[in-house]
C-alpha cells in the first residue's frame, strides 16, 4: 500500500512493517492507494489487522476518483487485531481511508493507530 493524500494526519512506517497515523483532529485521514483497483464484487470479505487504543476509526474504500464506495464505522481495538468486514457494496476498490471518526475526544493529540495488513478474501465461484 502506498500513502496517497491525507489530512490532519502524520504518519510513519513502524519497526514491523506497519503504517503508524496520528491524527490532530475528527476526521483526520490517511488515504493508501493499492497496487491495482479490486472488484469489491469478488470480494467474500476484507481482513485489516490494525490496532486504535484511544478513539473508533472507520475504514473508508474509494475508486480510482476517490469517490466512497462503502465506510465501515466504530473501529477499535486495544490490541494489535485481524477485523474481518463484510461489505454489499460493490465496484472497484482503488484506495482505502483510514479516518478519525470519535466526537468524544477532547485531545486528538493522542490518538493514534496502526495499519498492519489489509487483505482481502475472494469468493470462490
Amino acid at each position: 500500500l502506498l500513502p496517497g493524500q491525507f489530512y490532519n494526519t502524520e504518519y510513519s512506517y513502524g519497526p514491523i512493517g506497519s503504517i503508524d497515523m496520528t491524527f490532530s483532529e475528527i476526521y483526520g485521514q490517511l488515504k493508501l492507494d493499492l497496487p491495482k483497483p479490486v472488484d469489491l464484487g469478488h470480494c467474500a470479505g476484507v481482513v485489516i489487522k490494525l490496532r486504535s487504543r484511544v478513539g473508533n476509526l472507520a475504514i473508508i474504500f474509494y475508486d480510482a476518483d476517490y469517490n466512497e464506495i462503502d465506510v465501515l464505522y466504530e473501529i477499535r481495538t486495544n490490541a494489535i487485531q485481524d477485523r474481518l468486514f463484510v461489505t454489499d457494496a460493490v465496484g472497484q476498490v482503488s484506495a482505502i481511508g483510514i479516518m478519525a471518526n470519535d466526537n468524544n475526544l477532547e485531545d486528538y493529540s493522542l490518538f493514534n493507530a496502526s495499519l498492519f495488513s489489509i487483505t482481502f478474501h475472494l469468493k470462490e465461484e
